[in-house]
């Protein structure tokens, strides 16, 4: 009887068990990678963490600035160092955190009007809207309508009725062209047909410095923060405020949609960025550090007392289509009040 052959197994079923061994060890890997990227997340930071501040000290923006960074430094045991870099409308700010590397170790903390004006009026060469990543909105406030003692007005009507009969005779500080303080005094005076001198400041810590001096004549829409301290010391006096709500740290003043101008509302934040291009985990960490920071008694207890409240808990998502509808509604009112020529003219 002739010897049996052993047919050859075919290549295919010679090659099941390496692909499943291959399968498998790519699933291992994939999970190690997972863990390992969960594990440098959770860990973060690992090192100082730079928060650049578009402001000088003293600016609302650097106060909010200087609490985020002891929050985070407190609740990592790394140090959290806060860099002011003001200028050019906070464009300096933005464009060192735009150059830094994508690794969630420098940071900005800048105010809603100076992210959403920059590309409107061309001072920047990107787009604010994709230009960063978006981390978490820190703060929300009204503006104070804040005069020095010596200005003989105390309320909306009263000033509006000085600005009348001294044409040209009043002086309004912004913290830079296309500024909220710029474009919403812009929109006050309209609404109440006055016509008041733009004397520019880099941030509201300069005009306030020229303001309590009591050497010109001057009005100021200046963030809560930044005037609250100057108005409770009697160094400042506060008229209105310009939410469309009474602050809880000033219930007796009147808004300025109470005090005659109707719908008249303008609103203030500070909000924290990234470079672009920085790990979503690490923006999804620090977007939680940041609320757990900003919701703290100890935290919510001191922005009360200046008059700010902490910002609705927004995913980095949400906060950055909260900063497009920002942009889009300064670009129409920028662009029905026929100042973007003069804005863009005087850079």
């Amino acid at each position: 009887m002739p010897a049996r052959i052993n047919r050859p197994i075919h290549a295919a079923q010679d090659r099941r068990p390496l692909r499943a061994a291959a399968a498998a060890a790519v699933t291992v890997l994939s999970w190690a990678n997972a863990q390992a990227q969960e594990d440098k997340t959770s860990a973060y930071p690992r090192k100082p963490v730079r928060i650049l501040s578009s402001s000088i000290q003293g600016g609302g923006t650097d106060v909010v600035a200087r609490m985020a960074a002891q929050g985070l430094s407190d609740r990592s045991g790394r140090a959290v160092v806060v860099d002011n870099r003001p200028g050019g409308a906070g464009i300096l700010a933005m464009d060192v955190t735009r150059q830094a590397a994508p690794d969630g170790y420098t940071l900005l903390v800048t105010a809603a009007s100076l992210m959403s004006t920059a590309t409107i009026l061309k001072r920047v060469s990107y787009d604010v809207r994709t230009g960063f990543a978006p981390v978490a909105q820190l703060t929300i406030q009204p503006y104070l309508l804040v005069v020095h003692p010596s200005l003989p007005v105390k309320s909306v009507q009263e000033l509006i009725a000085y600005a009348k009969a001294r044409p040209g005779a009043l002086n309004y500080a912004s913290t830079g062209p296309g500024s909220a303080s710029h474009l919403g005094t812009e929109l006050f005076s309209a609404r109440a047909g006055i016509k008041m001198v733009h004397i520019s400041f880099k941030s509201a810590g300069p005009a306030l410095i020229e303001i309590l001096g009591g050497r010109d004549q001057f009005v100021f829409f200046s963030s809560v923060i930044s005037a609250a301290p100057h108005v409770k010391n009697g160094g400042l006096r506060a008229l209105a405020v310009s939410s469309s709500r009474r602050s809880r740290a000033f219930p007796e003043l009147p808004t300025i949609q109470e005090a005659g101008l109707k719908g008249f509302e303008l609103n203030n934040w500070y909000g924290c960025f990234a470079p672009r291009g920085t790990p979503a985990p690490v923006v999804s960490r620090l977007n939680g550090l940041m609320h757990e920071i900003m919701n703290s008694p100890d935290m919510i207890a001191r922005l009360d007392a200046a008059g700010a409240e902490a910002a609705p808990l927004l995913s980095p998502q949400d906060f950055g289509r909260a900063l497009v509808e920002e942009v889009e509604l300064w670009d129409r009112f920028i662009r029905s009040s026929g100042l973007k020529d003069a804005l863009i003219e005087s850079k």
